[in-house]
């Protein structure tokens, strides 16, 4: 703990005085070994500790000027001051820096790269097997499809069902895919008259 008192009864030849605490009390015996390195004046106001000699006797130690106590107070102030600073960032460092972020991060990527995959899987599965009702919509779109087809076709189902009856390939195979009861497709490869009309070189 530190007091305040005032230089008092200094003698320059033995190198010691006395304190006289502002707070009142009995002189405090001080050393000029004690004292700052700049020597202070009489009756300046001087800050200090106590301690005891050998004797058990008290003395001022670590006596500072005033001028040197505010300045010293400011240089101990900064100090905690960096002190707390360094122990919050190790703290910090420790709760919101460091692997904690890293693992993160990391998971963060582990997690959209399987996401990815597994859309990019599931929309290959979905191609290859559409699901019930876009089946059931595809197969029921098939002859309507057809129907299409063969409305804007320029023949027409009338009967004929031999290629002898027929004035063209394209004519043929339009009997063949819209017409029932059609023979003009003997080996069944989906080619109709391909003596007549549909031969290879016709094609």
């Amino acid at each position: 703990m530190r007091f305040a008192g005032r230089l008092h009864d200094w003698n320059e030849q033995r190198g010691f005085g006395f304190i006289r605490p502002t707070a009142g009390g009995d002189d405090i015996f001080v050393h000029g070994s004690a004292l700052p390195m700049l020597r202070p004046g009489p009756d300046e106001v001087l800050s200090f500790e106590v301690a005891l000699d050998r004797q058990g006797r008290k003395k001022a130690v670590h006596v500072r000027r005033q001028a040197d106590e505010a300045s010293a107070l400011a240089t101990d102030r900064l100090r905690d001051a960096q002190r707390v600073e360094r122990a919050l960032a190790r703290k910090g460092a420790g709760v919101h820096h460091g692997p904690g972020i890293v693992q993160g991060l990391v998971m963060m990527v582990i997690t959209g790269v399987l996401a990815w995959s597994a859309y990019r899987a599931y929309g290959v599965l979905a191609a290859r097997h559409p699901a019930p009702e876009q089946a059931v919509a595809e197969r029921s779109a098939g002859p309507l499809q057809d129907v299409k087809r063969a409305s804007a076709s320029p023949f027409r189902c009338d009967g004929r069902t031999q290629c002898s009856q027929m004035t063209s390939c394209a004519e043929a195979t339009f009997f063949l895919r819209n017409c029932p009861g059609t023979k003009m497709d003997g080996d069944g490869d989906g080619v109709p008259c391909e003596q007549q009309w549909c031969s290879a070189e016709s094609r």
